[in-house]
C-alpha cells in the first residue's frame, strides 16, 4: 500500500501522531496527487512520502499489520534525525572540502541568534521541523517573535549564514535495509519564495552538464562520498527508503553542499522517476485556480 502525505513536515514539526488533521492545503495536495505512488511502482510493503507516527496510525486503521511498518523507537528517531540540526552537523563536516561555503549554528536563544548575525552579516532563520517554504524566514530588527515562539515550542531554532543564490540543485539518495546510503540522482530544482515549483526532466549526463557550467563536478562527487559516509551509520537500523540532500551553487562557483536533508520521498525522486519513464523537459506542481485543484505538470 502506498500513501502519498505531504502533511508529513507538518506532523514532524507538531510532534502529532493518531487523530491529526492536516491543514485543508495539504489535505487538498493529498487528494489531488494521491496518483503519484504510482510512479515508483507497487511494493509488497507499504510505501509513504514520509514515516511518521499519524500515517503509521492510518495504515493500522487500513490494516497493514504493525510489524511491517518502523517501531514507535524508529519514528521517534526519525523524528529527532529530521531535525534540521542534522545538516547544521553535515554542512560542518563537509566544509571541510575547499570549493565549499556555509555556515549554521544551532541556537538557544534570541541573543544567539542576534550574535550569530552579527558575526555573519544577512541570516536566515529556520524552525528546527517546518514543511517546504514555511518556517524559514530571512532575521530582521522584527524577527524577535518568530525565534521566541519557535523556540519555546521547538527547543531552538537554526540560523545560516545566506549567501548569494545562483541555483538550487539537490542530490537523490535511498537508504537501504542493510545500513548503506546509495545515490539515485541528481534534481534540478525551482523555487518560488521558498516553496517548491518543479524540476527538469533530463538524463544524468545531461543535468551533469548543466551543473559544470556552475560548480566543480569532482567537488560535487567529493561530497556526494561524504554524504554518504556520513549519514549511513546514522540511519542504520533507523530510517530505509528515499532521501534527498538540498544543496545551493553560491557566487564565485562556491558550493553549499548542506542546505536541507530531507528524510523522506521528494519532488526530486519524482522527476527522476518521470524521466526514467522516458519523460523529457519539465516538471511542475502548481495550483490551478480555475480547476480548484494541484496540478503536477510534464512539459515536453
Amino acid at each position: 500500500m502506498s500513501i502519498f502525505n505531504p502533511e508529513h513536515d507538518i506532523v514532524l514539526a507538531l510532534d502529532a501522531g493518531a487523530g491529526f488533521t492536516p491543514p485543508k492545503a495539504a489535505r487538498r495536495l493529498r487528494q489531488d496527487l494521491s496518483h503519484l505512488p504510482s510512479l515508483w511502482g507497487a511494493s509488497e510493503e507499504p510505501s509513504v512520502w514520509g514515516w511518521d507516527a499519524a500515517v503509521v496510525a492510518e495504515l493500522l486503521k487500513r490494516g497493514v499489520p504493525r510489524d511491517r511498518m518502523p517501531s514507535d523507537e524508529q519514528l521517534r528517531e526519525i523524528r529527532r534525525l529530521s531535525n534540521r540540526s542534522l545538516a547544521v552537523e553535515m554542512l560542518s563536516r563537509l566544509r571541510t572540502l575547499p570549493g565549499t561555503i556555509g555556515t549554521s549554528a544551532v541556537c538557544h536563544t534570541r541573543d544567539e541568534v542576534e550574535q550569530f548575525a552579527h558575526e555573519h552579516g544577512s541570516t536566515i532563520i529556520k524552525a528546527p521541523w517546518s514543511s517546504s517554504g514555511r518556517g524559514v524566514k530571512r532575521f530582521t530588527v522584527h524577527s524577535a517573535q518568530f525565534i521566541d515562539s519557535t523556540i519555546a515550542k521547538q527547543g531552538s531554532i537554526i540560523a545560516e549564514a545566506e549567501c548569494q543564490r545562483v541555483m538550487d540543485f539537490a542530490l537523490e539518495y535511498e537508504a537501504t535495509p542493510e545500513g548503506r546510503v546509495e545515490y539515485r540522482g541528481l534534481s534540478l530544482f525551482t523555487t518560488v519564495n521558498g516553496a517548491y515549483k518543479g524540476n527538469l526532466l533530463l538524463p544524468e549526463e545531461e543535468k551533469l552538464v548543466i551543473l559544470a557550467e556552475h560548480v566543480d563536478i569532482e567537488l560535487l562527487r567529493q561530497v556526494s562520498l561524504l554524504i554518504k559516509q556520513f549519514l549511513a551509520p546514522r540511519l542504520k537500523g533507523i530510517y530505509s527508503g528515499p532521501l534527498g540532500v538540498d544543496m545551493m551553487v553560491c557566487e564565485r562557483s562556491l558550493l553549499n553542499p548542506c542546505i536541507e536533508i530531507n528524510l523522506r520521498r521528494t519532488m526530486g525522486h519524482v522527476a527522476l522517476a518521470l524521466t526514467a519513464q522516458g519523460n523529457r523537459g519539465t516538471m511542475s506542481v502548481l495550483y490551478n485556480k480555475e480547476r480548484d485543484k494541484y496540478e503536477l505538470t510534464v512539459h515536453s
